[in-house]
């Protein structure tokens, strides 16, 4: 029993020691790739062969092998799985190569990469530009490949001897000027960092190039005494050259400067004509060129072109600039500038070299200034011109107004202002931003305020103004869909006491009419109604009757009710109805009213509108004097004072309206949505 029990332990012992040798065995004979060799190193030239060849061992069975490469980030197969260990491969391109062997046997496939960077191979070439005697031919070396930073020199070969043009740097480019003709052979040797070096070069076959001549003068024209400037240029010829210069004038020939290495010439003529100038060259061979050129020299007429200041008009006393433009002088231009005030001409800056002056004057005036030139031959050209220098200057008396009754604000100001105006109470007193007329609305009292520009000037002036009121004149305005919504409260509060409502014009219903008539029965403003009128007959004013009654109609209105205590007024101003006859406008306004008769509405309630020119050339026929009498509504823009008049010749009267027209451009009234508004007075 006890043998029994040794001899098991004995196998298992045994069992265990053949295992691991077992497993040792299997484990040294797995695949393993020794080598991936390069025949090029890690560095190759593009278009030469490189060769990759692996070595592996262990493994089972039979082992293949598969090659690839990775050029920039993609993979490309070279050839697939074989038995060949090897493979050969040219790259086009420079970069770098990754290479790659797979060898793969029955159970297991490894890989293994080599870096081969690929470089243009180490050239060299020579180009040259240039083939004459005594002119530079340019030499060009151009390397590709090589290693670090190249050198290169430049020889040449001429008569079987060899020069040296220049030793070695870094400079690809010289140039050589050959003094003979013949073959010239070029050689350029590039050295790289490693020393090593490639050669090459280029045969010249170097002529001697024709004499050539060209003659340049600064003008063809010349005023007399003035520098003439001669250059003479050259190409080709051998040597140095030499020049003569010479000049032709009224069949005489005249030698200005003998052969000299000079070859430009200045000269001053002193007679007026066609002068000829020759130039002859010649080299050191004694080839000798001759050209010519022709100038006419004149005396020219002195002239002051222009004489301007930096401004023709000014608000304040500011600093003036005078500039002056001439031409056609001889000699020195000199230049004084003056001005004459009083009687007295005084110099701002006598004769000099300078054609422009400043001056700041000390009172307001309009300042004429003068500029004077001269030249050599001493006669005196003299231009003037005119600078108002003007303040802005107010009317006086205009710290009181009264209602009824307008005023013009500005008394003067320089030409070429831009003018506007405004007021800090519209409830008391307006301003026509057009014309500066004041126009006073209310009792109490206004500040306004004047802006004159012109050009950069800006100045302010502002003054208080005083209102009585006039229990005789009511204040009203115009309105039509063109001031938009309107506002009957602030219409009332900006001093309104009654407004005129357009129905319509022409063809056309005003589409605002009707809200507007209730805006003012709402805030209880009194009112009236126009039609604009394009009647050119008869029937046409018959329409304008109908349709203006119609809105009436719309509106819920009839005249002398419901604060719609004004006319209603036929406006007649239409350009087209200026080509009727004075009796045809006549029959156009009896044929509007009558029909309105017939609708039930009542002369009484009836008035016209016109301006100056429309009453005294177109209406000046006793039907209106008799028809409407003081009811006219009378149009006449920035007349400053109180009711204007107009001449009626068919009863020899001075007449004017009850109800005036002041202006059409009073601004940002409070009310109306419009920029501007109509304005008017109505004289109880």
């Amino acid at each position: 029993m006890r043998k029994l029990k040794t001899l098991l332990i004995a196998t298992i012992v045994s069992c265990m020691m053949l295992s691991m040798f077992s497993y040792k065995e299997v484990y040294a004979i797995s695949l393993k790739i020794q080598a991936l060799s390069i025949n090029c190193g890690s560095t190759s030239q593009k278009g030469k062969t490189i060769q990759l060849v692996a070595k592996a061992s262990g493994g089972k069975g039979t082992k293949t092998y598969k090659f690839r490469y990775k050029y920039k980030n993609k993979m490309y197969t070279l050839r697939n799985y074989s038995k060949s260990k090897s493979v050969s491969f040219k790259p086009k391109k420079t970069g770098t190569y990754q290479f790659y062997v797979y060898v793969r046997d029955k159970k297991t496939t490894i890989s293994k990469k080599r870096t081969v960077k690929v470089v243009n191979p180490y050239t060299i070439s020579l180009s040259t530009k240039g083939k004459y005697v005594d002119q530079n031919i340019q030499l060009s070396a151009k390397t590709t490949g090589g290693a670090g930073t190249k050198l290169f020199k430049f020889t040449y070969k001429y008569n079987g001897k060899k020069y040296t043009i220049q030793n070695y740097s870094n400079k690809k480019t010289v140039y050589f000027k050959p003094k003979y003709a013949g073959v010239y052979q070029f050689f350029v040797t590039s050295r790289d960092s490693k020393k090593k070096t490639k050669t090459t070069s280029q045969k010249v076959s170097v002529k001697i190039k024709s004499l050539s001549l060209s003659l340049k003068t600064n003008s063809k024209k010349v005023v007399i005494h003035d520098l003439v400037q001669l250059k003479a240029s050259t190409d080709g010829g051998v040597g140095s050259k030499r020049y003569k210069f010479s000049y032709q004038y009224n069949g005489k020939t005249y030698i200005v400067r003998d052969y000299s290495s000079h070859s430009s010439l200045s000269i001053r003529l002193n007679q007026n004509g066609e002068y000829i100038f020759y130039v002859k060259v010649k080299d050191s061979r004694g080839s000798i060129k001759e050209t010519s050129t022709k100038i006419n020299v004149y005396t020219p007429t002195l002239k002051l072109d222009k004489f301007k200041s930096n401004f023709s008009s000014s608000l304040t006393l500011k600093k003036v600039k005078l500039s002056t433009q001439s031409h056609g002088n001889i000699g020195t231009l000199l230049t004084r500038f003056s001005y004459k005030k009083d009687g007295k001409v005084h110099i701002i800056q006598d004769f000099s070299k300078k054609q422009t002056c400043t001056f700041v004057p000390k009172k307001f005036d309009n300042y004429v200034f003068y500029a004077e030139i001269k030249d050599s031959r001493q006669k005196i050209i003299r231009k003037s011109l005119s600078v108002d220098f003007s303040p802005l200057r107010l009317r006086s008396g205009l710290t009181s107004a009264t209602v009824g009754t307008t005023e013009k604000i500005v008394k003067d100001v320089v030409k070429g202002t831009k003018l506007s105006f405004s007021s800090n109470n519209q409830s008391i007193c307006k301003v026509d931003s057009e014309n500066g007329i004041i126009m006073p609305v209310s009792q109490g009292k206004a500040k306004i305020t004047v802006t004159a520009k012109c050009g950069k000037d800006t100045v302010k002036k502002s003054f208080y103004v005083q209102v009585k009121d006039n229990p005789q004149v009511l204040v009203g305005c115009d309105i039509s869909k063109y001031q938009g919504k309107i506002s009957g409260k602030k219409l009332k509060d900006t001093g309104m006491d009654y407004v005129i409502l357009r129905a319509g014009h022409g063809l056309e219903l005003d589409t605002r009419f009707v809200e507007n008539t209730q805006e003012c029965q709402d805030n209880d403003l009194s009112y009236g109604v126009y039609w604009y009128s394009e009647a050119l007959n008869v029937k046409e004013a018959r329409g304008d009757a109908n349709r203006l009654y119609s809105q009436l109609k719309k509106a819920g209105i009839k005249p002398g009710t419901k604060k719609f205590t004004f006319p209603i007024y036929y406006d007649l101003e239409d350009s087209k109805q200026r080509k009727l006859k004075t009796s045809e406008i006549e029959n156009i306004t009896k044929a509007f009213v009558k029909r309105l008769n017939e609708l039930g509405i009542s002369t009484k309630y009836i008035s016209i509108y016109a301006n100056k020119s429309w009453y005294e050339n177109y209406l000046d026929r006793k039907y209106y004097y008799q028809t409407f009498g003081k009811r006219l509504w009378y149009a006449r823009y920035n007349k400053p004072g109180g009711n204007p008049t107009f001449y009626w010749d068919c009863v020899q009267k001075t007449m004017h309206g009850q109800m005036w027209q002041v202006g059409n451009t009073f601004k940002d009234v409070p009310g109306v949505s419009s920029t501007y508004l109509d304005m008017d007075y109505y004289y109880k």
